[in-house]
């Protein structure tokens, strides 16, 4: 250390250590400094509850339908089964013979893999009845709303997998080891929390001996966020991202509704000159009993006020006068660029011009790359990793999209081929 100087930075504090030392003395870092008692139920670092962001999902519409849009970009794909570049790569360094030979002895020689995968991911969860469909578009509610897709492999008797259940994300508490990082085998890695209490704890079965029987891999329950970040174990879903814009647009909507029920500003005022000397209480009987007759209406802004002497009437700007379209495709704008999707998606578009169908043309373009892609690829990683741990697929073969780029058409030609 250096001696201690004027106007120096000072001796660093000598380090306490609250983890286990390693042989060295020193101890490993933590990943975050997370809450106390954070595995206990009732405890941790989530700031927005799961509740609110299922309701904000269903709020106005307008997220429901952006939500639905990026769903049916890929339950509309067709996908396949198929031999891997690095597995063609791999094997034609090895043989001067023809890439397309080569391709064709790996599919046949994995043609019962692939056989067998596509039947499976044909209907992920037959104990639901799901076609891939159905199943892939609860997976991506689960990514849009909670950022926390949780899918339990369940196995049969024999240990062959049965189906793969997507469940509630909410329901899935991330635990912790004393680094703050997910917990290894056999120790839990995530509990179910129903009612307040852990129903369930994914680890492997223990005998008396305490030797593991029937065990089970590390992703048991695959537990996936799409925004990872350092901080905490759970994502960051674009429902959560557009919270404050889902909440500026409701109460936009609310005034629109209650222009056309409550009111603020009645139609009219009935200037009162003094002359009849009614005290307030008689002018408020007045006032109610004259909007009774005539109105016939429950609507404030349908009924007439009557003034105490000496107050001159202003009359306010009609509703026409105040709305203004051009905020309102403001804020449309603002929520759909949460979830990468474009106006012209939604049903609107933008004022009249020589370049607006080009520009149109350019967005879809644009969200095609930043968004459908990205997406896309990070599901293939997610399925060709699912069915590489719990449906013996060789690695060789992978799961992927069809028709998306030039690669992904080629790929659909030669799945074609095959087949005919």
């Amino acid at each position: 250390t250096e001696p201690q100087v004027p106007f120096g930075p000072g001796v660093p504090l000598t380090p306490a250590a609250i983890d286990p030392l390693r042989p060295d003395g020193r101890t490993e870092p933590r990943f975050n400094e997370y809450p106390v008692t954070s595995n206990l139920p009732g405890v941790g670092d989530r700031l927005v509850p799961w509740k609110v962001l299922r309701d904000a999902a269903d709020a106005g519409g307008l997220p429901r339908r952006c939500i639905e849009i990026r769903k049916a970009e890929v339950t509309t794909l067709d996908w396949a089964i198929t031999i891997t570049k690095e597995a063609v790569e791999a094997a034609q360094s090895a043989s001067d013979r023809p890439r397309a030979e080569i391709e064709q002895e790996l599919r046949q020689k994995l043609s019962s893999d692939i056989v067998r995968c596509t039947q499976f991911w044909q209907k992920p969860d037959p104990g639901q009845d799901e076609t891939f469909a159905e199943w892939v578009g609860k997976v991506l509610e689960e990514h849009f709303v909670l950022d926390a897709i949780a899918i339990y492999p369940r196995r049969t008797f024999g240990g062959d997998l049965y189906a793969l259940e997507v469940l509630d994300g909410s329901t899935i508490k991330p635990l912790r080891d004393h680094r703050g990082g997910r917990p290894l085998p056999p120790n839990p890695a995530y509990q179910q929390i129903l009612w307040g209490f852990p129903r369930g704890e994914f680890i492997a079965d223990v005998d008396d001996n305490d030797q593991i029987i029937n065990g089970y891999q590390a992703d048991h329950l695959v537990y996936k966020r799409r925004n990872v970040r350092a901080h905490t174990p759970y994502g960051y879903s674009a429902v959560e991202q557009a919270l404050e814009d889902i909440d500026v647009w409701l109460r936009r909507r609310k005034w629109i509704r209650d222009e056309y029920t409550e009111g603020t500003v009645p139609v009219a005022f009935l200037k009162n000159t003094g002359q009849s000397a009614w005290t307030p209480s008689q002018i408020r009987e007045y006032e109610t009993d004259l909007n009774d007759v005539y109105s016939g209406s429950t609507a404030a802004r349908h009924r007439m006020r009557v003034l105490p002497p000496g107050f001159e009437p202003e009359m306010q700007d009609e509703f026409g006068e105040k709305y203004k379209p051009e905020y309102d495709l403001f804020l449309i704008k603002q929520i759909s660029s949460h979830f990468d999707v474009t106006i012209a998606e939604l049903g609107f578009t933008e004022t009249g011009g020589l370049g607006s169908t080009g520009w149109h043309e350019g967005q879809a373009a644009v969200q095609q790359r930043k968004a459908t892609l990205p997406t896309l690829r990070w599901l293939q990683q997610l399925f060709t990793a699912i069915s590489r741990s719990h449906l013996r697929m060789p690695p060789e073969l992978e799961f992927r999209f069809l028709g998306l780029e030039e690669e992904d058409e080629a790929s659909a030609d030669e799945v074609a081929a095959a087949r005919v």
